[in-house]
């Protein structure tokens, strides 16, 4: 292999730390093996080893530790490219940033550098701006018995940068989209109905905890070899026929309507409530799934959950009076409410009117239309305690 082809596979190697950080260990291998040194690290110099990138060849924990704990204040050489303004993207040659007498008079040398067989660097800041991800330093170290860097050395670090930088800026994407996808997944758990995305093939890609829920009791809908299927045969029919043509549609560049269905369950309860509707299609990146098709999941005999204080505070009712609007809601009647609260009907009817009157509502019906439609999802729950 040529000189030329191994730096193309090193700049391949490069990219693929994008998806993967914990690639660049042997990347930073690759390009101390390149230039000749002995040890490399890239790191973020104001974040610690557990919040930051720090990947190193041939450099010990408990030296970058020290590092971080004390001796980046005593780093002449970050300090002096700062001083004198050295630009980002720059290959900085720190023997000449740094005269060797004044390399030698320093606590940074005499008491960190010496003791880890370092005595020169090439390193190369990336990022730190306004809108870009946090400042990254990329270094290559010399040995104390190397007098000096080879000229590629140099070159090869220059050649490397604009890949570097694209390669922290795709990575540092990425990680936002990870963290959002991570965010949106776990608001998708608090949906008190299911929700299944699902891949080309019409297999699960994705499914709320809901999902996972109404499907592992077996109960009219279950999970066969990946895909989601109906228990009774009719039924199964019409689910699969709603899903080819939904997937169908979209791999043709369009998008069908989707439809919806009731699943009947053996245990006698009220149907499911299925709705099919065309995704996104798109292919899966960044932890986020593909999603061809979206199955929603609704059990009409599960109640939502109505936290009554938090009824009080949006409306501005009273405990009792968030008692038994919370109490219409979940399906008793005034009746039973009285009954379990030990209260009379005229008070009980007394203090419905209050609660009308306060949610802007005119029967027991609008009202509990109004806290279902406010409280549908314990997400929205959340929102609120936040």
């Amino acid at each position: 292999m040529t000189t030329s082809e191994r730096v193309l596979t090193l700049i391949d190697h490069v990219y693929t730390t994008v998806e993967d950080p914990t690639r660049w260990p042997d990347v930073i291998q690759q390009i101390t093996a390149h230039t000749g040194t002995a040890r490399g690290l890239i790191f973020t110099p104001y974040h610690g080893m557990d919040d930051g990138l720090w990947y190193g060849h041939n450099l010990a924990a408990d030296d970058l530790e020290d590092y971080v704990d004390y001796y980046h204040q005593k780093d002449i050489w970050t300090r002096r490219a700062f001083n004198r303004g050295i630009p980002t993207q720059t290959t900085v040659n720190c023997d000449r940033l740094v005269p060797d007498d004044e390399l030698d008079r320093s606590e940074f040398y005499n008491d960190y550098l010496r003791h880890i067989d370092i005595r020169g660097a090439l390193s190369v800041m990336f990022g730190g701006e306004p809108g870009s991800y946090p400042r990254v330093h990329l270094s290559v170290y010399r040995s104390n018995d190397s007098e000096h860097f080879e000229p590629e050395a140099e070159a090869l670090m220059g050649t490397l940068t604009p890949h570097v930088h694209r390669a922290l800026d795709l990575g540092h994407r990425f990680a936002a989209l990870r963290h959002r996808a991570r965010d949106e997944l776990e608001a998708l758990n608090r949906l008190d109905f299911g929700v299944a995305a699902l891949n080309q093939d019409g297999s699960i890609g994705f499914m709320n905890q809901r999902a996972e829920t109404f499907l592992s009791a077996r109960d009219g809908l279950a999970i066969r070899h990946e895909f989601i299927v109906a228990e009774n045969h009719r039924d199964n029919e019409e689910l699969w026929k709603l899903l080819r043509n939904t997937i169908g549609a979209l791999t043709k560049g369009k998008r069908s309507a989707g439809g919806a269905l009731a699943v009947s369950r053996p245990s006698g309860l009220r149907s499911y409530a299925v709705t099919v509707a065309p995704g996104a299609g798109a292919p899966s990146a960044a932890g986020i799934p593909a999603a061809w098709a979206l199955v929603f999941i609704v059990d009409p005999a599960l109640h939502p959950e109505l936290p009554t204080e938090h009824v009080a505070r949006l409306y501005g009712l009273t405990s009792a009076e968030a008692q038994i609007a919370v109490a219409l809601a979940v399906g008793q009647t005034l009746n039973e409410y009285a009954e379990a609260a030990a209260l009379s009907m005229h008070t009980v009817r007394w203090t419905l009117k209050q609660v009308f009157a306060k949610t802007d509502t005119r029967s027991q019906t609008e009202l509990v239309r109004l806290l279902l439609r406010t409280f549908t999802t314990d997400a929205a729950l959340a929102t609120l305690e936040s």
